[in-house]
């Protein structure tokens, strides 16, 4: 198997190198760069600093559970990557990723289960909340909901 290496030109690696002593000294050092949010993020992490993931806003609980779902395809996507990178690994490594990746990707399925199954009660609640909204007040839904609350 033949790998690609792009052309680094000894300049562009001096550069780097200035940027990368520059933020070890001064961490603030990219705040006012005039780079991209995205090139100053790659540079951060060659530095060994991690980037603070963005804030995530939820609108409901079907927002959640998407999100959720996402992170867990997210996963798995990314444990096929480590797999397939793994190439000319030792056999024992590649062994204990097979174990380690067996067990992950049960629990991963089993995650996603739980997601469409609270999916699916979600869009219940939500039908069954649109049905009560059409035909009782505001009071009669709250009382439903305080004699349900108290049924526990």
């Amino acid at each position: 198997m033949s790998h690609f290496y792009p052309t680094l030109p000894e300049a562009t690696v001096l550069q780097l190198r200035v940027v990368l002593n520059q933020l070890r000294e001064k961490p603030d050092y990219l705040d006012q760069a005039p780079y991209s949010p995205e090139l100053k993020d790659f540079l951060k992490e060659l530095n060994g600093r991690v980037v603070s993931p963005a804030t995530v806003e939820f609108n409901g609980e079907m927002d959640r559970l998407d999100y959720v779902e996402q992170e867990i395809v997210t996963v798995l996507k990314d444990l096929a990557t480590l797999v397939n990178s793994l190439g000319n690994a030792d056999h024992s490594e590649k062994l204990q990723v097979a174990k380690a990746r067996a067990g992950l990707i049960e629990k991963l399925v089993a995650a996603r289960e739980k997601v469409w199954t609270m999916k699916g009660m979600a869009d219940f609640q939500a039908r069954i909340m649109a049905f009560l909204t059409d035909i009782c007040t505001t009071d009669q839904i709250q009382a439903l909901k305080e004699r349900v609350r108290g049924a526990e």
